[in-house]
């Protein structure tokens, strides 16, 4: 009997040290399945940020568009007569930025500055310059012709000028009129780089060869592109 209880009571010592080794391994394993859905969960956040991010660059606006009523030759001159138009945020026309501008040459070029910010909350208040995270603002500083040096072509906007595309409303809130007025220092000075959250700047030119009777429509990217795109003219 005695023998009995002996092997009685080390069958269940292995039993317990069995039970024992099995906790262990079930919470090693517990860790790791843990360990496991934090990386998925991770992973799935990440992918939900570069989708994010693709579509951000992806985004784009209408913010301008050109008519030509008139082109023909002058004293064997090309000349090409323009209609500028602006669209706001909505990407309406708006009519009181109508502008005929004779420029020399067949093809249309447009200038424009680009500031690339890393946060949106570029105007004070927290309100967004375009809505989104990383986003680039695009202004045409002017317009001109393939026969002409590009400082001979007509300004469209220099500094104090109302960027209309990324206005809000018709009348401007202090904080956008704060911005309309320091886009071109947020252009040229390196020093607020850091403070205003700029990635980067540059300044580049988009351009077509252009008919009579075409309307083009210039957009500007999220990654801080313009592009021309033939158009119907707006009616409204």
């Amino acid at each position: 009997l005695e023998a009995q209880t002996v092997k009685l009571e080390e069958q269940r010592a292995e039993l317990d040290q069995a039970l024992e080794t099995t906790k262990v391994e079930l919470g090693v394993a517990q860790t790791e399945n843990q360990e496991l859905r934090r990386k998925n969960d991770l992973l799935e956040e990440q992918n939900e940020q570069q989708a994010l991010r693709l579509a951000i660059l992806q985004d784009k606006r209408k913010i301008a568009g050109v008519y030509i009523p008139y082109q023909g030759e002058v004293e064997g001159q090309k000349k090409t007569t323009v209609t500028w138009y602006q669209y706001d945020r909505s990407e309406n026309i708006v009519r009181d930025s109508e502008r005929k501008i004779d420029i020399e040459g067949e093809e249309v070029y447009v200038e424009y500055q680009m500031v690339k910010f890393t946060d949106p909350r570029v105007f004070e208040g927290g309100e967004p310059a375009d809505g989104a995270k990383g986003g680039a603002v695009c202004v045409v500083r002017r317009i001109y012709g393939d026969d002409q040096a590009p400082n001979e072509g007509e300004q469209l906007s220099d500094s104090g000028s109302r960027i209309i595309h990324y206005s809000n409303g018709s009348t401007p809130s202090e904080a956008e009129q704060l911005f309309n007025e320091k886009f071109w220092d947020f252009a040229s000075d390196p020093a607020k780089y850091d403070e205003l959250g700029i990635d980067a700047r540059q300044s580049s030119t988009a351009g077509q060869k252009v008919k009579e009777g075409q309307f083009w429509e210039i957009w500007a990217t999220n990654s801080g592109a313009i592009y021309m795109r033939p158009g119907e003219m707006p009616k409204n």
